[in-house]
């Protein structure tokens, strides 16, 4: 599985469309790291695990006409398109009994605020903090969620 196919999975079980680089970044970086391959594609980042080759790979599958970006609007928005679908729907089957789980997860956390996203992952992936610009900031949304026993746990 390459980033390309990561990226059409997480769309396809965010419900087709999501807002955001950072979130996406972080969608896929959970969906990589649930398939064990995390280490192949991400470092750490300015705002937590990031995958250098995550912006190319997008732009790789508009031109194949499987994802639309609308970078008209301030945030960007990633939509798979008819043929992203499909492209999703054989990824998968491919993926058989594993498949439920991954998508729980994608969908659980496609759905949650940002601040609640990367305090997720930042309280569980210290590895991936060590260029972190905005880990003070986190440290505080990770203390809110914890304090009100939301902090997802698995």
């Amino acid at each position: 599985m390459d980033l390309k196919d990561l990226l059409i999975l997480t769309l396809y079980w965010s419900g087709g469309v999501l807002s955001g680089l950072t979130r996406l970044h972080k969608l896929v970086f959970l969906l990589a790291e649930k398939l064990k391959i995390h280490r192949k594609y991400f470092v750490p980042g300015p705002f937590g695990p990031y995958a250098p080759g995550l912006k190319e790979a997008l732009l790789d599958l508009e031109k194949q006409k499987l994802v639309y970006i609308d970078q008209e609007i301030v945030t960007p928005q990633f939509q798979l398109t008819k043929e992203g679908m499909e492209a999703a729907k054989n990824l998968e089957t491919r993926l058989g009994e594993q498949a439920s789980n991954l998508k729980a997860v994608i969908s659980y956390f496609s759905g949650v605020p940002l601040t609640y996203l990367l305090a997720y992952i930042y309280s569980r992936y210290e590895e991936y903090l060590t260029a972190s610009q905005i880990k003070s900031k986190v440290s505080k949304w990770i203390d809110y969620y914890k304090h009100r026993g939301r902090l997802y746990v698995e």
